[in-house]
């Protein structure tokens, strides 16, 4: 979709700071959908009520620092001329929220079971019929334009667009430092956690402790952003587990947890292909891996697990043993040492940095606890119904 909208910007000329704007924009259009099940429904067209995902993508970007412009693209990515939503909203955000538009209905109507070309002049003939009544029939022509090039709908369904993607972004040569890393890593903690309440707080939770972790034992404060980095990422490859399965009130079956074992996998995956990120992305990868080769999904021994890695491991069992599942209620100091010291005896996960846990418990629970709260404020102001606490937000982005 952010392919399809970047050809129409192309062809309206706009400036590289409405293209770079527009092109995040589409990459995150649908980021309020928060499930995969909500997303697949999306996709399919198979939601009729658009504007809660619209509201939900714009609260979280809204809480982001440097992000709010696109947020209000978000807010609208649904609008048209017809149903006025767009009057009283600047001209920018107004042509980029329709040329998302605009792309994503190309999109999702496109058939990627037959031949891509056969299906041109049914999208040219269903863009006409928008122009005028839903959308400024500038942005119409600019994408009748590009229809009419083969390459545009060949490029288009070829596996190697992400590559492409990569190779024309306006996105591309920017650098972040740590600091820009960590802001941008909470915006995809909110999209991996806030699925669920009861994940809601989990990676800022395991963030937070990571780095108290990191501070009691001496590493440095470079390295300690690192780690928090690493907590608020660490679960990213969630966001391809049901929320079916993360909400089951009750233990899981084997089979449903063959397909949770799947989660570190993907972590690891997405964030090995990010460049800059070194070690982190083990770090963050390796929080179900065990000393003894018991954990997973590498069975990975001691030795290929250095003390970061070891640190986000006893991190993520300190804040999932100390919060509130659906399966059960948060253990307190007695119930979150038994089980590290349980893990300690098997050999499975590092016993200095257990004792290290005992020794600081009332400083590293509070801290994760007041790490948590926040992100729970953070969850509420983007779950709430529209109309309630955020209601003239909502309705100004």
């Amino acid at each position: 979709m952010a392919f399809i909208a970047g050809e129409i910007a192309a062809v309206l000329d706009l400036p590289e700071v409405l293209r770079r704007r527009l092109f995040v924009a589409a990459l995150l259009h649908d980021v309020g959908a928060l499930s995969p099940e909500e997303k697949m429904d999306l996709y399919a067209s198979k939601v009729e009520e658009c504007d809660t995902h619209c509201i939900r993508g714009a609260r979280l970007l809204h809480q982001v620092d440097g992000f709010g412009e696109e947020g209000r693209v978000l807010r609208l990515h649904h609008a048209t001329l017809r149903d006025g939503s767009l009057a009283d909203v600047d001209e920018d955000t107004a042509r980029l929220a329709q040329i998302v538009h605009l792309s994503d209905l190309v999109d999702r109507a496109l058939d990627r079971g037959r031949y891509v070309l056969h299906q041109a002049d049914t999208m040219c003939d269903m863009a006409r019929d928008l122009a005028r009544c839903d959308f400024e029939v500038s942005i119409v022509r600019a994408f009748l334009e590009v229809a009419r090039r083969e390459d545009f709908w060949l490029q288009m369904v070829l596996p190697t667009l992400g590559q492409h993607l990569e190779a024309i972004s306006p996105c591309r040569g920017e650098m972040l430092d740590a600091c820009g890393v960590e802001v941008h890593a909470g915006l995809v903690q909110g999209m991996v956690d806030f699925r669920s309440s009861f994940t809601a707080a989990h990676s800022a939770g395991v963030a937070e402790a990571a780095d108290a972790l990191g501070g009691y034992c001496d590493l440095s404060p470079e390295r300690r952003v690192v780690l928090r980095i690493a907590g608020l990422l660490h679960d990213l490859g969630k966001m391809a587990v049901p929320t079916s399965i993360l909400e089951k009130p009750s233990g899981l079956t084997k089979a449903e947890f063959a397909f949770m074992r799947q989660h570190t996998f993907h972590t690891y995956r997405l964030l090995r292909g990010v460049d800059g990120l070194g070690g982190m992305a083990a770090w963050a990868a390796y929080h179900h891996e065990k000393l003894d080769g018991s954990g997973y999904p590498f069975h990975l021994e001691g030795r290929a697990l250095d003390p970061q890695a070891r640190i986000i491991g006893v991190a993520d069992i300190f804040t999932a043993m100390a919060e509130d599942r659906p399966y059960r209620k948060g253990q307190g100091r007695e119930g979150v040492l038994r089980v590290l010291r349980d893990e300690c005896t098997t050999g499975r996960v590092d016993g200095e940095l257990v004792e290290t846990v005992a020794e600081s418990y009332p400083d590293m629970v509070g801290r994760v606890l007041d790490a948590q709260h926040a992100a729970r404020s953070r969850f509420s102001d983007v779950l709430q119904p529209a109309g309630e606490k955020g209601a003239k937000a909502d309705q100004s982005t």
